[in-house]
């Protein structure tokens, strides 16, 4: 059962495994998330950005056959808060670009997991909305540009 908390940080989770994800979600609704969109997929993840606003994206860095590291890049680049999440070594090979976003470990401890959702939960996190505008963001992947909005 969740008790997600209703100022808490919106978040995006970007995780491929569906048994972990709902698990996850649970579990920071639990730590104090007031609302966590699950993305199996990168393309779901770029589609959930272009739409909505998040206070925080916490990646598993390896998505079956891709990675979510050029995600993080873009993330980082519109001052999106993100953390890392993986089931391997965390010294994964990662550019200097990336060397600042957190790293956790799976299983992800309680602990942690209200580590991440406060590390989101900053008064500074809900005054600095960037609007994602497709164009900046994900311009390779989605040719089209949308507006996004809170979606809780």
């Amino acid at each position: 059962m969740t008790s997600a908390a209703a100022d808490g940080p919106e978040l995006l989770l970007v995780e491929d495994t569906v048994i972990i994800a709902i698990d996850f979600k649970d579990r920071l609704q639990d730590a104090g998330a007031s609302a966590v969109t699950i993305a199996l997929k990168l393309s779901e993840a770029q589609d959930a950005l272009l739409h909505c606003d998040y206070d925080g994206v916490v990646l598993d860095v390896k998505l079956g056959s891709e990675n979510s590291l050029a995600l993080a890049d873009a993330l980082l680049v519109r001052d999106i808060p993100v953390v890392f999440v993986t089931g391997y070594d965390t010294d994964f090979l990662r550019p200097a670009s990336l060397r600042s976003i957190p790293v956790y470990e799976k299983p992800v401890s309680s602990r942690d997991l209200t580590d991440i959702v406060h590390s989101f939960d900053t008064a500074s996190v809900h005054t600095r909305k960037v609007a994602l505008t497709l164009p900046n963001l994900f311009a390779d992947s989605v040719g089209t540009k949308a507006q996004s909005a809170r979606c809780s």
